[in-house]
């Protein structure tokens, strides 16, 4: 499962963006066809894979919780994978991090400032 869009923390939590922003609900297959149609790369995060895009802009990125990480019907249907390369002894990221760092570093590849 995921967080409710519309639960009362994540709408204060979003501090008013929650209703500024598009949410459908599809399923995984419908979703991928809709975005491809829509010339949109589908990027999952993994524990393994590149730490860098060649393409940056039209993107989707799609993050798993931290225990199981994105299911493998939903792996499989994207276009590419990403990771955050960790050191030592750091098994994972929480999805919130790990997400904001890909995020992070995707605005920069797309500004050029690797």
């Amino acid at each position: 499962g995921t967080a409710d869009p519309w639960g009362s923390k994540v709408v204060r939590a979003s501090a008013g963006t929650a209703f500024r922003a598009s949410i459908a609900l599809a399923s995984a297959a419908d979703a991928a066809q809709a975005l491809t149609e829509a010339d949109r790369t589908v990027v999952v995060a993994a524990s393994e894979g590149k730490s860098s895009l060649k393409r940056t802009d039209d993107i989707v990125l799609v993050v798993g919780n931290e225990g199981a990480g994105v299911r493998e019907g939903v792996r499989q249907l994207g276009h590419a994978t990403i990771c955050v390369p960790v050191e030592g002894p750091v098994e994972s990221l929480n999805v919130g991090i790990a997400g904001s760092i890909l995020m992070h570093q995707i605005t920069r590849e797309r500004k050029g400032s690797h």
